[in-house]
């Protein structure tokens, strides 16, 4: 872990008040229309239509931050799942992001049954994360509200 340490000096990682991550995915980019050999990414791989229900109702019960991380520099991803508390996402890439949360924190999520057993669960308990599954019926389908909000409480001790 002296690694990371070194990785957040450079990158003046600070400690800052808490809260749960909440991660939605952005838009295709130039990139991956054109020179990728994968032609899709983001909300065209997988979505979920009620991602931004899903985090309000989140919002109104504890302290939240709701990130779009092509949006973002390596320096604001690795800060921002520092200071994590908790991290909802949907099954995918920036699971990677992990690697700068704290241990013992709690990831929450949303894929289908395909990946519930995945290397993402071994990922996770080598970063000493707790891996909830949040289940969702296809790569494109809403998340059923109350189901989310009654796995969320019952995993986050703080609500």
């Amino acid at each position: 872990f002296r690694s990371k340490e070194k990785i957040f000096s450079i990158f003046d990682i600070k400690e800052t008040e808490a809260y749960v991550l909440f991660i939605d995915r952005g838009e295709d980019t130039d990139f991956y229309k054109t020179q990728a050999k994968l032609k899709f990414s983001a909300k065209t791989r997988r979505s979920c239509p009620n991602m931004i229900n899903l985090y309000r109702n989140l919002s109104l019960i504890c302290r939240t931050k709701y990130a779009i991380l092509e949006n973002l520099t390596l320096q604001q991803q690795i800060q921002l799942f520092y200071n994590a508390k908790a991290v909802v996402l949907q099954h995918g890439a920036a699971f990677a992001n992990i690697l700068w949360c704290k241990p013992k924190i709690t990831i929450f999520e949303m894929a289908t049954n395909l990946f519930q057993e995945s290397y993402f669960r071994r990922f996770a308990k080598q970063c000493g994360c707790h891996l909830k599954f949040i289940p969702q019926q296809h790569d494109h389908a809403p998340i059923n509200e109350s189901l989310f909000a009654s796995i969320i409480k019952s995993h986050i001790p703080f609500l």
